[in-house]
């Protein structure tokens, strides 16, 4: 048998306080007055809470951001001369936020006793505490992202929370490109561990030792390359199995599923990193030449070639070629890494909850009504762009050429198109954001799957789409506005306009379908254009938009601007039209279609179909665009 410390490693599952060295507790627990926890009782098995007392008493001890580096530092080297070559420790900030005074210190202070070096960082949040503190977990965990965190967890008893309330804040990590690393099916049947995989899209999971009951759920985990993080000496103290040679390692590769053995609490469960490859259940292991305990490692009856190293690991979860395939994030299938697509602001402030406004332009825009409101937002309120997207991989610029200026013998000036998110406060100071250019070309999925991530990682509640469409109505009526959302109590109080319609798919409309089938509020309005004032400015419509965002939402949008350009175009378009009794006798046909309509709507009705002997749309829309055009004036504001 080979030595065990020869052997490449990675400890994958290592707490903070467990991770602490018998000496260093007793250190510090005669520094601060704490008193010493017993030990755990090796006779018999134990309840949880006796384990989680004595973590607890030993947690104690940790009282400053020196004592939690050195903590850091110490169970990395004590790993490192165990023969691992990667360390992961995870944390819940909130455990010694109160004492560091919040929770980036703590964060700092774990990320300074790692040191950059093979050690990456899990902050975890608690099976036993509210979803709502996960989420601000999860934020702060993808602030971190690409600073030395590397995956967010969720600890403790899982027998204390409901898998699917924890979804959201998996969402947020996910977006930020980080692991989904949660404790499942230590006590809880193999339905947990399955949950796990479906809601939370974990790609490891700590402990799982149930899913061995149920050859469904050990499909799963070897399908979706899941690992397994067994901890062989944390499960006799607790009851799990009866001894560590019953440690089902074996079941678990022979039905495919990946390994990774970790030390879990060697302060309170005696074994380290080569410790647990020492257990009974175990050590054949260390006379298999086919694998290594890596992360990441394959059994034989994958047949896939070894792996060794974490560089290989890492590889083997983001799939090849960048190509994330994580279905719960991206209902559209496999796309391209969705976060190599923008680069976002490192210096965002508390946002809150925003609302995130969508007015992408390029898709209809009946009267520039979403122009015309996205301008006015931003010149109207204060705002700075957070996120910008590659344009490069989004545009076909054969198609949408942008324009450049040329002055007697040199190119002056090149108009390149922008996609960004801007940050921007409404007249009562509550921030939101407003993503503005032009509507992507290509890669659709990707480019909202991108937004999906920063949704997720800016804790959006709510988003809105603006659009606005042709439609058979006067000009001298008001205009109407449909409005659509993810569930139906977003949409409360709006009469539908339309029953049902094919129409041509944009990447707004994609974005909110696809928040919808994950869960995320998501609404859009489309503005009623009159037909023959479609390619003017009609900022009538534009007012509306905004107006309906602000019922929707309770932020306070500006519309006076808008307000009065609209009466402008309103008293410029009554004049022209006023100038034949052709052109009012078209206009009122509209006024009588329209009153009909909105006297006796029923579902089935709209005012894209002909009614009776009225003149179509088409036809009027026509009529009076010939008109207009006749007088040689555009009919926007002069």
């Amino acid at each position: 048998m080979r030595d065990p410390r020869l052997l490449p490693k990675a400890n994958l599952h290592l707490h903070l306080t467990g991770s602490m060295r018998p000496a260093t507790l007793a250190e510090l627990a005669d520094r601060y007055g704490v008193p010493l926890p017993p030990p755990l009782d090796s006779g018999g098995a134990h309840a949880w809470p006796a384990f989680q007392s004595r973590y607890d008493a030993a947690r104690a001890a940790l009282r400053t951001p020196e004592d939690i580096a050195r903590v850091v530092a110490e169970a990395t080297a004590d790993d490192a001369a165990d023969g691992a070559g990667w360390v992961e420790i995870q944390v819940d900030p909130t455990s010694y936020a109160a004492r560091l005074g919040g929770l980036e210190p703590v964060v700092e202070a774990v990320l300074a006793g790692a040191g950059g070096g093979a050690t990456g960082v899990v902050l975890a949040a608690s099976w036993a505490r509210s979803p709502d503190e996960a989420e601000r977990v999860a934020r702060l965990a993808a602030r971190y992202a690409g600073a030395g965190v590397v995956g967010f967890g969720l600890s403790n008893d899982e027998r204390l929370g409901r898998v699917a309330d924890f979804a959201p804040a998996f969402r947020i990590a996910a977006g930020a490109g980080l692991l989904a690393v949660p404790h499942g099916g230590f006590y809880e049947p193999a339905r947990h561990v399955r949950d796990c995989v479906t809601l939370l899209g974990a790609r490891r999971i700590g402990h799982g030792l149930t899913a061995c009951a149920d050859p469904a759920t050990l499909d799963l985990l070897a399908n979706e390359g899941v690992t397994l993080e067994v901890c062989p000496t944390s499960y006799p103290p607790l009851g799990v199995i009866a001894n560590l040679a019953a440690v089902p390692v074996r079941t678990l590769l022979g039905a495919g599923v990946r390994v990774a053995l970790g030390s879990d609490d060697p302060l309170l469960f005696p074994a380290g990193c080569t410790g647990s490859t020492r257990s009974p259940g175990t050590t054949w292991a260390a006379r298999t030449p086919s694998w290594r305990y890596w992360p990441g490692t394959r059994s034989r009856r994958r047949r896939r070639r070894r792996r060794s190293g974490v560089g290989s690991w890492r590889e083997s979860t983001a799939g090849p070629a960048g190509l994330m395939t994580s279905r719960c994030l991206y209902g559209g299938g496999p796309v391209l890494d969705p976060h190599g697509l923008y680069e976002l602001a490192e210096d965002l402030p508390e946002l809150g909850r925003p609302v995130l406004v969508q007015a992408l332009s390029g898709f209809v825009d009946a009267g520039n009504a979403t122009r015309l409101a996205r301008e006015h937002l931003l010149e109207t309120l204060e705002s700075r762009a957070v996120a910008r997207f590659d344009v490069d991989q989004l545009i076909d610029y054969r198609s949408r050429r942008p324009p450049m200026i040329f002055v007697e013998d040199h190119w002056e000036s090149y108009e390149d198109p922008r996609v960004e998110l801007h940050l921007l406060g409404d007249d009562a100071g509550t921030p939101f954001l407003l993503l503005t250019g032009p509507e992507p070309d290509l890669q659709w999925e990707r480019f909202v799957a991108a937004l999906i991530a920063l949704v997720d990682r800016l804790g959006v509640r709510l988003s809105v789409g603006l659009n606005s469409i042709p439609m058979a109505v006067p000009h001298t009526r008001p205009t109407g506005i449909t409005a659509h959302g993810s569930r139906r109590e977003l949409v409360a109080g709006y009469e539908p306009w339309l029953q049902r319609v094919q129409v041509p798919g944009s990447a707004g409309h994609l974005l909110e379908f696809r928040l919808g089938q994950q869960s995320h509020d998501a609404m859009g309005f489309a503005a009623h254009v009159p037909h023959y004032l479609a390619q003017a400015e009609y900022p009538a419509a534009a007012e509306v938009l905004l107006t309906s965002v602000s019922k929707s939402t309770g932020l306070l949008l500006p519309t006076d601007g808008l307000r009065q350009a609209a009466e402008l175009v309103r008293a410029d378009v009554d004049q022209q039209i006023a100038q034949t009794a052709e052109a009012a006798e078209l206009v009122r046909a509209l006024e009588e279609q329209y009153d009909a309509f909105t006297r006796g709507r029923t579902l089935g009705a709209n005012l894209l179909a002909d009614s009776g002997p009225l003149p179509t749309a088409e036809e009027l829309g026509a009529e009076l665009e010939r008109f207009l055009a006749e007088q040689g004036r555009d009919p926007g504001p002069s």
